[in-house]
């Protein structure tokens, strides 16, 4: 790549640390973050300040296929361990194998909660951790497609969102709040799952949005925003950058 480094377009800083070799690469609006497996993208999470009781991730995505496995997109939790749902706390957005209960490309967003809530692309199996296929969206299609995940909404319940379109709500509910001090783009916690496929324009805020505001954030970039990353930081010299905010003139890579 150019460099080991994502920059935060909100201006609080939080700039993402690359691992392995992401490739900057041609996004959905200018650039995008290539992960071939054996990439990660760490962001400054202990700083952040987010936690398990109130929250929205969103992200563009493009994947050809469903490459080793289960494809971790993003991750969030209270620890390094987690790599699903084991004793730790923790969140993450995925993409399913073909196997005994996917067709393969489904996508969830799964939450630790009081009982766990599972979010599927696949709306019609419900609640359950694994159910057979009944008519799924998948993901792999060599397009760009927008996913959003929101917990702590005003009526108690964790959504999942398509392509500006809510997908999928469970009622959430959690005993006590954890802190999400961890949090990866491209695996789980523990270094499993990994993800092939482009990022771009990642954002989270310290709210839930509304499904008004979810469907703004994919018709244009989004006004106001906590963090976010839009990755153009390997964009040649010179080139014109559409984000959420503008870069200063010393914004860019680092390590390059």
């Amino acid at each position: 790549t150019d460099g080991t480094i994502a920059s935060d377009l909100s201006g609080n800083g939080n700039n993402g640390t690359l691992s392995g070799d992401p490739q900057w690469a041609t996004g959905r609006m200018d650039g995008a973050l290539e992960f071939d497996g054996g990439d990660v993208l760490t962001l400054p999470a202990d700083t952040m300040g987010l936690d398990s009781a109130v929250g929205t991730v969103a992200f563009w995505v493009n994947m050809t296929g469903v490459v080793g496995g289960i494809n971790t997109i993003w991750w969030g939790g209270d620890n390094t361990t987690g790599g699903g749902f084991g004793p730790e706390n923790e969140m993450h957005i995925m993409v399913e194998q073909p196997g005994n209960f996917w067709n393969g490309g489904e996508f969830g967003f799964w939450l630790l909660g009081n009982p766990n809530v599972h979010l599927h692309s696949d709306p019609e199996k419900g609640d359950a951790a694994a159910a057979a296929p009944v008519s799924p969206f998948l993901l792999p299609d060599g397009q760009w497609h927008h996913i959003a995940g929101t917990w702590g909404n005003e009526d108690g319940k964790a959504k999942l969102y398509f392509d500006g379109q809510l997908l999928h709500e469970i009622p959430y509910l959690t005993n006590t709040s954890y802190p999400l001090s961890n949090i990866y783009l491209g695996q789980m916690a523990n270094g499993v799952r990994t993800f092939t496929g482009l990022l771009d324009d990642v954002a989270i805020w310290n709210r839930a949005l509304s499904a008004a505001e979810v469907a703004g954030v994919v018709s244009e970039p989004p006004a106001s925003i906590t963090w976010a990353w839009d990755f153009n930081d390997g964009l040649p010299e010179g080139s014109e950058v559409a984000g959420v905010s503008e870069h200063s003139e010393d914004e860019g890579v680092d390590g390059s």
